[in-house]
């Protein structure tokens, strides 16, 4: 678990401070975080947060190591094992973190990781370049899970001017600062730093993808994405946790692109294909996704909003903004929401593209497996920049002639 926090120097105001974090783990973490909370921690005061995630394998015990960093340079080292409680006072007289030890050994499905947070109003030192990085290892050695945690105030929004409820982060350990000054800091940009949420996506013109079974069609009831949030779940599919969702499948599944309006934005569902197993589930009897808050089902009416929440699937830490990921209420189509279907492929023949573009491939086999989206993302990804990605990606949606039109189905399961 790698958590990290830096931005503006901000003020620390009594009262609340509001947690933002994402997932950063890569193809080899064998947890994806699907839920932190409460979000709001006391200030100064305690909060107990948990954190929720699926684990793809049993493990029997783990190692976790606790870096604090200012500027770059260690200022606190500390770890344990994951399966023992562990006090860790943090630097700066900022405050203190416990962790609570797992339920050792660990099968694979849900699981989750507590915290006690203590915050104290202000700490000895007014400083924007602290980072914490906490991982975990397996008792074998394997990446478990990788989280990535910032806290923000109510002055941090005013200095940041984004208009989103989560613009650039502020420090987890506060500032006494009463003036906090929105000049960028002297050490220039630093790698792997957090990126800003954006502003919320427009309400017209949104161009939305999905990845699914060529036996479906539209976007009721199911989930998509941008081009970043779909490209995060695409190379996300060749993770081991993916093995039994029947989207996860860019050799055999269809990608449909789709212009998509709406009244505005709401809470993000995760809407699964009837078959899929394993930590999502969605009985293979039913003609429609299943779509749940978290493991709650979730209940729709005409009046429900698209949701909307940034992609948990990122293409990598150094690659700024993941994207977005977008949810559609079936009942309320027509109503908060309006489809336009532009493309209809295959998924086969956006990835040969990709491949095609990275060089061949050559040292991999046949088929579009890991091997082959990692030598695309080495290729077309330099840096973290996706220019080339995309440009492969705009390519084959706009060329018929490159990827031609697939035929809808013929008696379309959901419509």
């Amino acid at each position: 678990m790698a958590l990290r926090a830096s931005s503006f120097a901000a003020v620390a105001a009594a009262g609340s401070v509001t947690l933002n974090w994402s997932d950063c783990g890569d193809a080899d973490t064998h947890v994806v975080v699907t839920d932190i909370s409460p979000v709001e921690l006391a200030l100064p005061g305690s909060t107990t947060i948990t954190g929720s995630g699926l684990l793809d394998e049993d493990i029997s015990a783990g190692q976790f190591k606790f870096d604090a960093k200012l500027a770059g340079v260690s200022v606190l080292k500390d770890g344990g094992s994951l399966c023992e409680d562990k006090d860790i006072t943090m630097p700066l007289n900022s405050g203190t973190i416990k962790f609570h030890g797992m339920n050792c050994p660990i099968t694979n499905g849900e699981l989750s990781v507590t915290l006690d947070i203590n915050l104290l109003e202000t700490s000895d030192v007014s400083n924007d370049l602290l980072t914490i990085d906490l991982s975990a290892l397996s008792d074998k050695g394997d990446k478990l899970l990788c989280a990535a945690l910032s806290v923000e105030t109510p002055s941090s929004r005013e200095v940041a001017g984004w208009p989103h409820p989560t613009p650039y982060p502020t420090p987890l350990i506060p500032t006494p600062d009463p003036s906090p000054s929105p000049s960028p800091s002297p050490f220039g940009r630093r790698r792997h730093t957090p990126s800003p949420t954006p502003p919320q996506p427009p309400l017209t013109g949104n161009i939305v993808y999905h990845l699914f079974e060529r036996k479906y069609t539209g976007l009721a009831n199911k989930d998509g994405g941008d081009f970043k949030g779909d490209a995060g779940f695409i190379f996300g599919t060749f993770n081991r946790f993916e093995a039994t969702n029947p989207e996860a499948s860019m050799e055999h599944n269809i990608l449909e692109m789709s212009e998509v309006n709406v009244t505005g934005w709401g809470k993000y569902e995760e809407c699964n294909a009837p078959g899929c197993t394993g930590s999502f589930t969605c009985p293979a009897n039913q003609t429609e996704y299943c779509c749940t808050h978290g493991r709650t089902p979730a209940t729709h009416t005409n009046t429900s909003l698209p949701g909307l929440e940034a992609n948990k699937m990122s293409l990598g830490r150094s690659f700024g903004f993941a994207g977005w990921w977008f949810s559609f209420p079936s009942e309320s189509q027509g109503v908060t929401w309006t489809e336009k279907r532009l493309r209809r492929i295959e998924g086969a023949c956006l990835g040969n593209a990709w491949r095609k573009d990275a060089g061949g491939c050559d040292s991999c086999g046949d088929s579009l497996d890991k091997c082959v989206a990692d030598c695309i993302k080495s290729a077309l990804c330099p840096d973290g920049n996706t220019s080339l990605l995309q440009a492969t990606w705009d390519r084959v949606f706009s060329d018929p002639d490159e990827c031609e039109e697939v035929a809808l189905p013929e008696e379309m399961v959901v419509v």
